[in-house]
């Protein structure tokens, strides 16, 4: 008898891959293949914090509107270096001063009224500084003064007309007031905190009664930055925390060690953050309460580099960084397209705890401004745009362009490694137009659709054994919610 051979069909099975919302954010502590999708391997220039893909933040050019002035700024030739907000008082008039105070490629500060209608730079006379300075305001002699200093030069004091050196002054790295002493990091000497007299900043004679230092010889390291926090001078080092309990006597000054580090602490990205100070090392990022230390963003950490061009400030209840972040892929955002030294800016919420990671912008420096109610994040910018001041705005722009915006799925076997899979339809609800990337096995689709407020469909139908998705958007306002993937499974 014959018996007819079938043969076996392999068993399909019909799956359903949702995109519950976009919460995961980026990680790249975990390596991709074993990433679920709701993760991000890139994920830049979206505002995900409520779970869609929405504008962020963007930069453009500090204007009028923003300084409230009938005319924009002139600034003088050559590159914004550094900004500062110099917080003044004019008893005469009884009514604010306040400065914008700039440190120009030159090597001189120069200076615009904040609340008039001034919109030239003048010079400060003999403000020559051989790297750009730190800035610090002061009441000295119930007037408000502007103290800058760097680790070559002499430090100087403005007091809004008139500008004069302290010589015997140390050449201070990094300064903070605590009890109406001025603390000091200074070159040279990096061991060594310096203290200026009580109520005298400007007074660097070294006495029981006046100023002096304290030496600290120990493993943590040089010292980079001082502060004062919770009633304590802090100094934050190469390796470590110290503690001085620094009150009038400097007789009864204290010192404790609170924390060693096995990373190298990056001195320009230390921030005092409200009730806690956030810094970065070479093993991570850090928040400091106070007496202990713990880890944050452990998912983005690993792909910054350059630690030590990092710079940070803390503005309007977020930690910034700007950094240079290794997004692992050929793409070139805005800046990369020339020569740059950062790439990127990660904003951290400190008490939501969410975060967002712009790219494509070369920070130089930042400078919160406070101008009546209104409340500003201006940088220095490196490359065509650093004759003048950029301002953080909301949007989603670079510059006269939009920001391009990307979330990309990590390269999975979906954890599926010995099943054939086939991609046959996409759906994604966008309301703006956007491009879908998809890379099967190597192997890049592209798949341009309309914004809509409605769910877009598209059947690509292709056998893949990995696969990464990216949606790519360019234009604004963007959202992008709820993709949904239809897969055929089988053996």
């Amino acid at each position: 008898m014959y018996y007819p051979k079938r043969l076996a069909t392999p068993k399909v099975k019909k799956t359903i891959l949702r995109f519950a919302d976009f919460l995961g954010g980026m990680r790249r502590d975990i390596d991709p293949n074993i990433l679920p999708l709701k993760y991000a391997y890139n994920a830049y220039n979206f505002d995900i914090s409520d779970g869609a893909l929405k504008d962020g933040l963007g930069i453009e050019i500090l204007d009028k509107t923003y300084l409230k002035k009938q005319f924009d700024l002139v600034y003088p030739h050559g590159q914004v270096l550094r900004a500062w907000q110099y917080y003044r008082y004019d008893f005469d008039l009884q009514r604010r001063d306040d400065k914008l105070i700039i440190y120009m490629s030159d090597g001189y500060l120069y200076y615009v009224g904040l609340f008039d209608e001034s919109v030239n730079f003048e010079k400060i006379n003999d403000s020559y500084f051989s790297s750009p300075p730190n800035f610090l305001n002061y009441r000295l002699n119930s007037q408000d003064v502007l103290i800058a200093t760097s680790p070559e030069d002499e430090m100087l004091v403005f007091d809004g007309a008139e500008a004069y050196r302290v010589v015997d002054a140390p050449k201070i790295t990094s300064m903070s007031i605590h009890y109406e002493r001025l603390f000091a990091t200074s070159a040279g000497e990096s061991n060594q905190i310096w203290f200026s007299k009580e109520l005298d900043p400007i007074n660097w004679d070294i006495n029981l009664e006046s100023a002096g230092f304290i030496e600290m010889n120990d493993q943590r390291g040089a010292l980079l930055e001082v502060m004062s926090f919770l009633d304590y001078v802090y100094v934050f080092r190469e390796f470590g925390i110290t503690r001085i309990s620094a009150y009038a006597d400097q007789a009864q000054f204290f010192v404790s060690h609170l924390f060693t580090s096995s990373g190298r602490i990056c001195k320009n990205t230390v921030a005092l953050c409200g009730d806690r100070v956030i810094f970065l090392t070479s093993s991570g990022l850090y928040a400091f309460d106070g007496l202990q230390t713990h880890k944050i963003l452990d998912s983005l950490t690993d792909a910054i580099r350059d630690l030590e061009s990092a710079r940070a400030v803390f503005y309007n209840g977020k930690y910034y960084l700007a950094c240079k972040f290794d997004f692992g892929d050929s793409q070139k955002v805005h800046c990369e397209n020339s020569d740059f030294v950062l790439n990127a800016i990660i904003e951290y919420d400190i008490i939501k705890k969410s975060y967002a990671v712009y790219r494509g912008i070369d920070t130089a420096d930042f400078c919160p401004l406070k101008i009546g109610s209104d409340e500003l994040l201006t940088l220095t910018v490196r490359g065509e745009n650093s004759q003048s001041l950029s301002v953080i705005c909301q949007g989603g722009k670079y510059y006269q362009e939009n920001l391009k915006k990307v979330w990309q799925s990590p390269y999975t076997d979906l954890g599926l490694p010995n099943q054939k899979k086939v991609l046959k339809a996409l759906y994604i609800t966008s309301h703006s137009p956007c491009m879908i990337l998809i890379n099967a096995d190597g192997q890049e689709f592209k798949y341009n659709i309309g914004g809509n407020q409605g769910v877009t469909r598209i059947t690509p139908k292709l056998a893949f054994g990995k696969i990464s998705i990216a949606f790519v958007c360019e234009r604004s306002p963007s959202y992008i919610t709820r993709p949904i993937l239809e897969l055929d499974i089988s053996r």
